[in-house]
C-alpha cells in the first residue's frame, strides 16, 4: 500500500514539474504597438492625390474615430452614368479599431447636381491598415465605393434602404500619409 502512495506522489510531482517546465519554455507572442489614428492625412492612389482625411478620436483609447473626408478629382458622373452630377459633398463617417494597427471605416457622402440636389448616395467602406513601425502611413485594404440612386432611399433618411443593391461598386486603393507641418513661404 505504501508503495502505491509513494508511486502516486512521485507521479503527481513529475507531472507538476513537467507542466511547469512546459510553461516556462513557451515563447510569448510579441505585443504589437498600438498606433493612434488622429490628425490630417493626404491620400493618393486610384487617380492620383485627391483626398484629405481628418481623423478625430472619439475616446481616449483611440478605439473610435470620427472621419471627415474631402474629395477632389473623382469622376462624380461615373463615366457618364450620372450626367447631372457636378461634385461630391464632404464625406463623413467613423472608424472602429479592429487591431493594434487596423481600423474598419464607413464614410457617407452624396453626389450633387448644380442645384445641390442629390444625384447619388455613396458609401465608402474598408479597412485602414497602418504600416508596421510607421504610425504616419496607412493603406486602405478592401476599400469600395458603393453608389446608389436617391430613389433607393425611399424613407428619406439619407442612407440606401435595406436590401438595395448599388448601381456601381468601385474598388478603392489608397495610401494615407500624415500631413507635415511646413514653414511659411518667404514673401
Amino acid at each position: 500500500m505504501l508503495g502505491k502512495i509513494v508511486g502516486a506522489v512521485v507521479g503527481i510531482l513529475s507531472l507538476a514539474i513537467a507542466q511547469r517546465q512546459g510553461t516556462t519554455t513557451v515563447a510569448r507572442p510579441r505585443r504589437e504597438k498600438r498606433c493612434r489614428f488622429e490628425g490630417v492625412f493626404i491620400l493618393d492612389g486610384t487617380g492620383g492625390v485627391h483626398v484629405l482625411d481628418l481623423a478625430i478620436p472619439l475616446d481616449s483609447a483611440n478605439n473610435r474615430v470620427a472621419l471627415q473626408h474631402d474629395l477632389a478629382d473623382y469622376d462624380v458622373t461615373l463615366g457618364g452614368q450620372l450626367p447631372t452630377a457636378v461634385r461630391y459633398s464632404t464625406a463623413q463617417g467613423e472608424a472602429v479599431r479592429t487591431g493594434p494597427r487596423t481600423f474598419d471605416y464607413t464614410l457617407h457622402f452624396w453626389g450633387l447636381d448644380s442645384s445641390n440636389r442629390r444625384v447619388s448616395l455613396v458609401v465608402s467602406s474598408g479597412t485602414k491598415l497602418f504600416r508596421e513601425g510607421d504610425s504616419n502611413t496607412y493603406d486602405t485594404v478592401g476599400g469600395t465605393l458603393a453608389v446608389y440612386l436617391p430613389s433607393q432611399d425611399v424613407d428619406g433618411d439619407g442612407f440606401p434602404d435595406a436590401g438595395e443593391m448599388p448601381i456601381a461598386c468601385v474598388p478603392v486603393t489608397l495610401t494615407g500619409r500624415r500631413m507635415n507641418i511646413l514653414p511659411p513661404c518667404e514673401s
